[in-house]
């Protein structure tokens, strides 16, 4: 609040964008909070998610066209960023699948976990959203379709079908649940001489030591619903 009144200045905002921007690679647990802290700032302070963005953007791009296969950390770092901004409506759908798109477009290497990265961040945000929906499942199923022509490794495509159940996971199968009916045998109501066979065969094979209140209290209570 004291930065919103006392401290909002141009020079201040921009501080605060690359402090946001520059968070450890390390510390991937700030992304959520510092994605809603631009959410809430934005109301009054429209320009900080603007540029936060751009920057992000811009990141995004470079890693992408440089093709390198080090700082991996970095590389999730701005995609899972973008993702917890575009689950605030800061980055925007368009945007978010644009960059998708780029990572499918040369699926190989470090793009495959920058993309399920992405999509394990707000890909479920993204295909449930209706103007959404359609382009999303269009991108999912193009990442299903490279992986199986694609020679992939085991953990490779362990990640990328983990990412596609995360975003559109399979309908759950309805558990019925079966009552436990009591036997008629059970019911005092239903005895006769029939049913009152084998329990009373059974109680009769007991050792005699083994008569006890439970043996007394059963027996009575057959030869009650047996009319006895």
């Amino acid at each position: 609040m004291d930065f919103c009144m006392n401290m909002n200045t141009k020079a201040n905002r921009k501080k605060l964008v690359r402090a946001l921007f520059i968070v450890p690679r390390q510390r991937l647990d700030l992304l959520p909070f510092y994605a809603r802290l631009v959410a809430t700032l934005h109301p009054c302070m429209s320009d900080v998610a603007e540029e936060l963005c751009s920057m992000l953007r811009g990141d995004f791009r470079f890693h992408v066209r440089k093709k390198d296969q080090i700082n991996i950390e970095t590389k999730n770092k701005t995609v899972r960023f973008i993702g917890e901004l575009t689950k605030f409506k800061m980055f925007t759908k368009n945007d978010t699948l644009h960059c998708l798109k780029m990572l499918l477009s040369d699926f190989s290497h470090h793009h495959i976990e920058m993309a399920c990265t992405l999509l394990e961040t707000c890909g479920r945000f993204l295909f449930r959203s209706p103007e959404s929906h359609l382009r999303t499942s269009v991108l999912l199923e193009q990442m299903m379709r490279k992986k199986q022509a694609m020679h992939l490794d085991a953990w490779c495509v362990t990640m990328v079908e983990n990412a596609y159940y995360y975003c559109n996971p399979p309908p759950a199968e309805k558990t019925v649940k079966k009552r436990v009916l009591l036997s008629k045998n059970m019911s005092g109501n239903f005895c006769t001489r029939t049913s009152l066979r084998l329990p009373l065969r059974r109680t009769g094979a007991l050792p005699r030591g083994c008569w006890d209140p439970c043996c007394g209290w059963s027996f009575r209570r057959y030869s009650i619903g047996n009319g006895g």
